[in-house]
């Protein structure tokens, strides 16, 4: 009973109070409130842009992360075992020096002309722009591996451009890794093919040879069916040594793709030998 009295008197207390000093407590909102409303009015206001990237189809995934991982960082050769999504890779380029630098070389459209972020901020340094082209985007994820690009600048417009010139560069470097390889694959694959022209070559000649020395005109079913079954392993042997070295061409040592074209090459020849 006495400390329901005690709660009482503590709150009338209070209340009081409240009472007494109302006209300072609402002086002081009032001004509160005039002050917040001056610095929302002063502060400047910042737009979001928002790019949404859907990754690629799981039959395209294989190609792609093989491509665009052959010059990552450590830290994602790790994953490509292939724990790494593709998504994953992307967020990872999108972050990347060498996008930076293209989207701050890009030239956006400004009313009547066009410049390059550089001029737009008035940054002569390539580090400071960098940083600040970083801290002005948000690029990530979700756990469906759809690819989310904020750009967030004063201009709707810039902020827009921006944003699309992130897709741009991903684009553009997906483009270049794609050419590098199949590049180094026509090359590697036509140096094979010659190769190949003259082993068959000699391979026919030893043959003939064979046949007039030992007057061996006809093979015995066994022996064609080892000969057959030794040609389909070789056949199979050179198109994983063509994978190897344009692996070899187009990744780094390190990486786990290498390691896995090596030890199915290592079987293969083991199969061959025992042929």
């Amino acid at each position: 009973m006495v400390n329901q009295e005690l709660d009482e008197i503590n709150l009338l207390d209070y209340l009081g109070v409240i009472v007494k000093r109302r006209k300072m407590i609402l002086r002081n909102s009032f001004v509160a409130a005039i002050v917040m409303a001056v610095i929302s009015l002063l502060l400047p206001k910042y737009y979001t842009a928002t790019t949404t990237l859907l990754p690629p189809d799981d039959g395209e995934q294989s190609g792609l992360l093989q491509g665009m991982l052959a010059n990552a960082p450590g830290s994602l050769l790790s994953l490509a075992g292939i724990s790494a999504s593709s998504s994953e890779v992307f967020v990872e380029i999108l972050k990347s020096r060498t996008v930076a630098e293209g989207v701050l070389n890009t030239r956006f459209q400004i009313e009547d002309t066009t410049r390059t972020l550089f001029d737009i901020w008035g940054e002569k340094l390539r580090s400071n722009a960098i940083k600040r082209l970083h801290e002005s985007a948000r690029i990530s994820a979700n756990e469906q591996g759809v690819i989310q690009i904020n750009v967030e600048l004063r201009d709707p417009d810039m902020a827009a451009q921006v944003a699309k010139a992130y897709v741009e560069q991903l684009d553009k470097v997906n483009q270049e890794k794609s050419f590098s390889r199949a590049k180094n694959s026509r090359i590697y694959i036509e140096q094979q093919l010659q190769l190949t022209e003259k082993s068959m070559a000699t391979a026919s000649r030893a043959l003939a040879d064979f046949q007039r020395k030992f007057k061996a005109v006809d093979l015995t079913e066994q022996t064609k069916v080892a000969i057959e079954k030794a040609g389909e392993i070789k056949g199979v042997i050179m198109a994983k040594e063509v994978e190897l070295e344009v692996a070899r061409q187009t990744m780094k040592r390190d990486n786990p793709v290498i390691s896995r074209f090596q030890k199915q090459l290592d079987e293969l020849r083991k199969q061959f030998d025992r042929l």
